[in-house]
C-alpha cells in the first residue's frame, strides 16, 4: 500500500473524487482516506499546512496501516531561476530549517519508477534537496538567500515532517512537489491554513492589502498549472 500526503485539499482533488473509500478517519485537522484508486490499495491525507500537522498524520497511519512507500505530494515554491512554473521536482533529501540536517529519502529504490512516470506523463523533473520552512516565503531575494544558504532548490512547509515520521519508523519516502512560485515570483502575505483552503478568506484577507489582488488570479492560474503535473506524475507513478 502507497500512502500519500498533502497539505492541501487542493493539491488532491483529482484524487478524492474518483477513490473507491473503505475507510474515512478524522485525525484533527487531518482527514485520511483508505480506499482504492487506479485499481490500488491507498491511502490519502490531506493533513493541514506545517511540519507537525504533516508529522502526526505520518506516524499515525505509518502505525496503524504500515504503508511499503509514503509520499508526499503538493505544491512548492522554486529557489533556484531553473526552475520554472509546473516543473516537478524530486527531493533526494529534505531539510528541515529550524534543524539544518539533510534527511535523504528513499527515491534511489523507486528510481526506475519516477522515471517511466516521467516519461509516460511527458514531465520534466529536477532532483535536488527541499527545504521545508515554518511561514511562507514570499520575496525572490529571500528565496534566493535560502536557497544560497541550505543548497537547496526548493522550499514547501511539510515534508520535513513525513521525512523525520518515515526515518524514525524506517518507512521508504519520497517527496514529489510541483513549482507553483518560480523563484522570480513575489507572493502574497498569506499566513494561515485557512488562507490557503478558503478563496473567500483570501479575498477577506487581501482586501486590506490592495496590491496582492492583482496577484490572485496569477495565484490560482500557477496552482492549475502545478495541479496538473501532480495528477500526471501521481496517476502514471501508481499505475505503475
Amino acid at each position: 500500500m502507497i500512502a500519500i500526503f498533502a497539505a492541501l485539499k487542493d493539491e488532491i482533488k483529482f484524487i478524492l473524487p474518483e477513490i473507491d473509500i473503505y475507510e474515512k478517519i478524522c485525525l484533527r485537522p487531518s482527514i485520511i482516506f483508505r480506499g482504492e484508486y487506479l485499481g490500488k490499495d491507498i491511502l490519502v491525507a490531506h493533513t493541514g499546512v506545517g511540519y507537525a500537522k504533516m508529522k502526526r498524520a505520518a506516524d499515525f497511519c505509518i502505525k496503524e496501516y504500515r504503508p511499503e512507500l509514503c509520499i508526499n505530494i503538493g505544491y512548492c515554491g522554486a529557489l533556484t531561476p531553473n526552475l520554472s512554473l509546473g516543473q516537478l521536482v524530486i527531493a533526494d533529501s529534505v531539510i528541515y530549517e529550524s534543524v539544518g540536517a539533510a534527511i535523504p529519502t528513499d527515491i534511489a529504490s523507486i528510481s526506475q519508477k519516477i522515471d517511466i512516470a516521467c516519461k509516460n506523463a511527458q514531465i520534466k523533473f529536477q532532483k535536488g534537496s527541499i527545504l521545508t520552512v515554518d511561514k511562507i516565503v514570499s520575496s525572490p531575494h529571500e528565496k534566493a538567500f535560502l536557497g544560497t544558504k541550505f543548497g537547496a532548490i526548493a522550499l514547501d512547509m511539510e515534508s520535513a515532517g513525513l521525512a523525520d515520521a518515515a526515518t524514525i519508523s524506517k518507512t521508504p519516502f519520497a517527496v514529489m512537489r510541483a513549482v507553483l512560485d518560480p523563484m522570480d515570483m513575489h507572493l502574497p502575505n498569506f499566513t494561515t491554513e485557512d488562507s490557503a483552503n478558503n478563496i473567500n478568506i483570501v479575498i477577506k484577507n487581501i482586501a486590506s492589502k490592495p496590491q496582492n489582488i492583482l496577484a490572485l488570479p496569477q495565484l490560482h492560474y500557477c496552482a492549475s498549472e502545478a495541479r496538473q503535473t501532480i495528477e500526471r506524475f501521481t496517476n502514471e507513478f501508481i499505475k505503475n
